[in-house]
């Protein structure tokens, strides 16, 4: 274990010598944050609930998703297929730690990072700025014991954030991100077949923007489509955890989008194991 541990830190060390991109990155989401606000509060003008989503649910709702977006998995996806083209990959299959732990170790201490040097101060500023401005975020103190106001029933058309809401979104959100990681390195592994991927991972990003909620729900498309999104994963990554906070899930029923998480983490774990398994001894036979 302790192998993997000292990968996870030196991901997170590596990233200390971006200091001007990080800055840049937290700039820019700031920027996309404000800018999606005034969209929304355009988009909406004078009425208060369009879809049973309320403005201020949609401005937590894209406020948020800056901050989920910021775990993207790009190093790994490009050290991997680096790797192919160049041949690496062989020397790494003998190193003495799985080459997909390897690799997922290093997404860690990457997210990590990104978690206390971007994520942090974008949160912030959401809370301070953003809460009065907008009306965006109304902390349920009351459930924290160090308030007695008395709040309203969290449903759609309210933003109610609850120390049980926070948790069960922190929750989900870890998941999406493990999910969407998953996705990417199953998607990667595919690339030890066929080399050039790049016309695929075109098509992978724009699906995953559309389909998974990040900038548009899916609850705003037509009904058949919504039906078709439900049993693809898409949705699990991004949409569900910012539903969850927003109030559109309810926590009682947070659970079975956890478990639908749950499920597809399973079976791309089994997809990813399996291929892996062909790949190696493919590798092997051609002498790598």
């Amino acid at each position: 274990m302790s192998k993997y541990s000292v990968l996870i830190a030196k991901s997170f060390k590596k990233m200390f010598y971006y200091k001007s991109q990080n800055l840049l990155g937290i700039v820019t989401s700031i920027i996309g944050i404000i800018m999606m606000q005034y969209f929304w509060k355009a988009l909406y003008g004078s009425r208060t609930v369009v879809y049973d989503t309320s403005l201020n649910q949609m401005l937590l709702y894209s406020s948020m998703s800056w901050f989920l977006n910021l775990f993207n998995h790009e190093d790994v996806q490009n050290e991997i297929l680096e790797d192919i083209k160049k041949g690496d990959v062989a020397l790494k299959l003998v190193y003495p730690v799985n080459y997909i732990h390897y690799l997922f170790c290093k997404a860690i201490g990457y997210n990590l990072w990104i978690f206390l040097i971007k994520g942090v101060p974008i949160i912030t500023f959401v809370w301070l700025f953003l809460k009065s401005e907008f009306g965006v975020l109304e902390l349920g103190l009351a459930e924290l014991g160090l308030s007695e106001i008395n709040l309203p029933q969290a449903n759609f058309s309210e933003v109610n954030l609850s120390l049980e809401g926070i948790l069960l979104f922190a929750l989900s959100a870890i998941l999406g991100n493990v999910l969407l990681c998953l996705m990417d390195l199953g998607l990667c592994l595919i690339s030890f077949v066929w080399v050039e991927m790049s016309g695929l991972f075109v098509v992978r990003d724009v699906l995953t923007t559309i389909f998974s909620g990040l900038i548009i729900p899916t609850w705003f498309f037509p009904d058949f489509l919504q039906k078709v999104l439900n049993v693809l994963p898409f949705q699990y990554t991004f949409q569900v955890p910012l539903a969850i906070l927003c109030g559109r899930i309810a926590a009682a029923e947070a659970g079975y989008y956890l478990a639908v998480q749950g499920i597809w983490l399973l079976g791309i774990l089994i997809f990813m194991y399996l291929f892996w398994k062909w790949i190696v001894v493919r590798v092997e036979s051609l002498g790598g």
